[in-house]
């Protein structure tokens, strides 16, 4: 039987840094930290072999590209996809992302290496997406309280940006008693602070597109 190895936040916390940070004093990386404990309860940042290993590193460039398309939708911090470069930081092996893909991914005979590199990882990155999508929805509550943490990200409570919402008629209500009285372990941000505020309060084209987006799956931007 073969012996599966487990890549936790601690092991990769130093290569995400520049992944995640967009904010100056945010909390972007805390909610990366969150995310990927909940990936490594599901499995998805274990592997057995290079390849699998190959496939953890691109579920966490897949993770990044999800928190910097919400930037982008919600707050109009644009972003230019540095895929390869991460893959780089990442040291992970053009082989093995070959391998990922497999050898009918594509015919462009025009392609050159770096061309077929980047091709091949947002390939990769965006069959994450549907994984990624669906373990966060469970381990923040669903679409609603995932657009909650992500919001809580950067507008909280405390911190000198001002703080907006979605209202009830996208189909979102107040929290329940549960919810407001729902706290996360002692030393851990609660990433549903603030949820009735953040999804009551006025409408914004911004926010209506981020949730949007986040119902239709978190599908790349770029």
């Amino acid at each position: 039987m073969s012996v599966r190895c487990v890549i936790w936040w601690e092991d990769v916390s130093r290569e995400a840094e520049p992944i995640f940070r967009v904010w100056t004093g945010a909390r972007e990386l805390d909610w990366a930290k969150e995310s990927w404990e909940a990936l490594a309860k599901r499995g998805l940042t274990s592997y057995s072999d290079q390849v699998e290993r190959t496939l953890v590193f691109v579920r966490l460039m897949a993770l990044g590209g999800i928190y910097l398309d919400f930037c982008e939708l919600a707050f109009e911090e644009i972003h230019d996809a540095a895929y390869t470069m991460w893959a780089s930081d990442l040291c992970l092996n053009t082989f093995r992302v070959a391998q990922c893909v497999g050898s009918q991914f594509s015919k462009d005979e025009e392609a050159d290496d770096d061309q077929l590199l980047e091709d091949a990882l947002r390939n990769l990155m965006d069959q994450a997406r549907s994984d990624i999508h669906e373990v966060l929805r469970s381990r923040f509550g669903d679409d609603s309280l995932l657009l909650v943490s992500l919001w809580n990200t950067v507008e909280y409570e405390g911190s000198e940006l001002d703080t907006s919402g979605i209202r009830n008629s996208i189909g979102v209500g107040p929290e329940s008693s549960d919810q407001e009285n729902r706290k996360m372990e002692k030393g851990r941000i609660d990433w549903r602070e603030d949820a009735g505020g953040i999804l009551n309060c006025e409408i914004t084209g911004q926010k209506l597109a981020a949730f949007t987006w986040i119902q239709e799956g978190m599908k790349s931007l770029h």
